[in-house]
């Protein structure tokens, strides 16, 4: 949209790790939806969702840096 918000990036962020998280991807890894399975049951989850946070906001950091002087997509004529 030309200029995000934290929030956009983290939602956006967190949602494709949810949607990782219950994907065959994981199934076919054999720990089982949102890795319950995987060694204490959190840290597969843990994993995804602060990696998946650190690149919604890396994501947000590199919009802002390139989209800057340009209009907001809703703004222009």
């Amino acid at each position: 949209m030309g200029h995000g918000k934290l929030w956009y990036g983290l939602f956006y962020c967190l949602v494709i790790g949810i949607i990782f998280m219950i994907s065959t991807v994981v199934k076919s890894l054999g720990i089982g939806l949102f890795g319950v399975d995987f060694k204490n049951g959190y840290e597969f989850a843990g994993t995804v969702v602060v990696t998946h946070v650190a690149f919604g906001v890396n994501l947000l950091f590199l919009l802002k840096k390139w989209n800057a002087g340009i209009k907001n997509i809703l703004q222009r004529h």
